[in-house]
């Protein structure tokens, strides 16, 4: 029998006022040929098969109020063509060119108005692309429209300066790089059946961890909490309101904090906001309702708690998804971030865009999830101090995430009685690629399986202590 679909989510037709709306590609009414990457579960992709000017996507608004707002359309350039690009509505076709560019996956936001009239009422959104010269061939890739008024767009910008100029990621480039660690409910042991989650987090030895991740040389974890189901390995009493039986009574995010400070480590702390694969936090959380404000109200006061709970000791956050995820509903970045960085301005954050481009102004870093490029495809260059200076990522303090042992599949050690594959590279292509991205004040993260006892691999271990004594 063939499995029902995943219900999705069905975003609200209805402007924001105080933020972005964003009109995604994949919720749209797409003619022949327009093809959403990947329809599957939790995640929305952009659509491609973009070719000829007779395609189009549409979507049906409603603005509670006639008011002016700038419209700005979210694609890929595929082919080094310059593209028009015309968003129809209420009555105009307003239209920009956009010139191929040569850098950051060729993602572009261009602006098609920077005030149009929207009366009051319903409306049709058209979005068509063509050749700027005739008959050319062409291929895009587009993911929305992002619809906001002109003086909420600056407010929200200055907003988002001030706060990242509390955040100075000085501390973060000279720890040279960071371990990821995917430790989580689906965590297997190396032999034998996994403990229920509450009995594995009683049972972590700290301590052994803390020396273990101090020997790599690395100046930073980043340890995932919630990833394919929603735990928390501490006290967490808004969690528990939201869905009991999610927490554990150690405190494992306090006593990591202790012992990784005293070899000199700091730690960030991993968070997915819902995965298809726990039914029951979807539903106690509300994921899949239209109207968000419940759903991230939870999350403000989960992450707030969090923030609150640790303080100065959580150096930062890595929210997952944030492009595939978030972003198609439209959310209240500020918001958003004033809960991720309370009890310590100075946090960093990011919203992983994956290889797309920056969902939220409101981050501190890029995430760099399957970027292998130092130079970020040329925005950034040795004398930038690792602040990327063009593209979607600007602004953003360099980094990567990029795993060490096996292919991209090899995030978490969810296979029972399996060895941990083996590492990527010889101690000395670890030392060039730290080189190499050191010369751009880039900063790599790189993904260590774990044992749910954790332990890391041997091998991998011993490929990271050579290559600090290459230097």
């Amino acid at each position: 029998m063939t499995p029902p679909p995943s219900p999705i989510f069905r975003p609200s037709r209805v402007l924001f006022p105080d933020r972005a709306t964003n009109l995604i590609a994949a919720d749209g009414a797409r003619t022949d040929g327009l093809i959403s990457d990947q329809p599957y579960g939790h995640a929305k992709f952009p659509v491609g098969g973009w070719r000829a000017r007779e395609q189009q996507i549409e979507w049906e608004i409603e603005v509670p109020t006639g008011d002016t707002y700038a419209i700005t359309v979210v694609f890929q350039h595929i082919s080094p063509r310059p593209l028009e690009v015309h968003v129809v509505v209420a009555d105009q076709d307003l239209h920009a060119t956009s010139e191929s560019i040569t850098y950051d996956f060729q993602w572009k936001r261009l602006v098609v108005s920077s005030g149009k009239l929207l009366p009051k009422g319903v409306h049709r959104v058209v979005l068509r692309l063509e050749a700027a010269q005739p008959d050319e061939a062409f291929e895009a890739k587009v993911h929305a429209i992002e619809l906001i008024r002109p003086q909420v767009a600056m407010a929200l910008d200055q907003a988002a300066r001030e706060m990242r100029s509390r955040a100075d990621p000085a501390w973060f480039r000279e720890a040279r790089f960071g371990l990821f660690f995917h430790w989580t409910s689906e965590v297997y042991p190396r032999h034998g059946a996994r403990k229920p989650y509450a009995d594995a987090v009683r049972d972590f030895d700290v301590d052994a961890f803390a020396a273990q991740a101090a020997q790599t040389g690395a100046g930073f974890i980043v340890l995932t909490t919630a990833h394919a189901e929603m735990y928390f390995p501490a006290p967490l009493a808004s969690l528990e309101a939201i869905l009991p039986g999610r927490t554990t009574s150690r405190d494992l995010v306090a006593e990591l904090i202790a012992a990784l400070g005293r070899h000199g480590l700091r730690l960030f702390l991993y968070y997915h906001l819902g995965s298809v694969s726990d039914p029951s936090w979807l539903e106690a959380s509300g994921f899949w309702a239209t109207d968000t404000a419940p759903f991230f109200e939870r999350w403000e006061r989960v992450i707030g708690e969090i923030g609150q709970r640790y303080g100065a000791g959580l150096g930062g956050w890595w929210f997952d998804d944030g492009l595939v995820n978030y972003y198609y509903r439209s959310p209240d970045w500020e918001r958003l971030a004033r809960a991720a960085k309370s009890g310590n301005p100075a946090r960093l954050i990011t919203f992983n865009p994956w290889q797309f481009m920056q969902p939220s102004p409101f981050a501190d870093y890029y995430a760099g999830e399957m970027n292998v490029d130092p130079s970020v495809g040329g925005c950034l260059a040795p004398e930038d101090n690792g602040i990327i200076h063009a593209g979607v990522y600007r602004e953003l303090q360099a980094s990567t995430a990029d795993v060490a042992e096996g292919d991209w599949h090899h995030w978490v050690h969810n296979t029972p009685d399996q060895e941990i594959v083996a590492p990527r590279w010889t101690p000395a292509e670890l030392a060039e690629l730290l080189r190499r991205n050191r010369a751009f004040h880039n900063v790599p993260i790189f993904n260590l399986e774990l044992y749910q006892d954790g332990r890391c691999s041997p091998k991998t271990l011993e490929m990271f202590i050579g290559a600090k004594a290459l230097g």
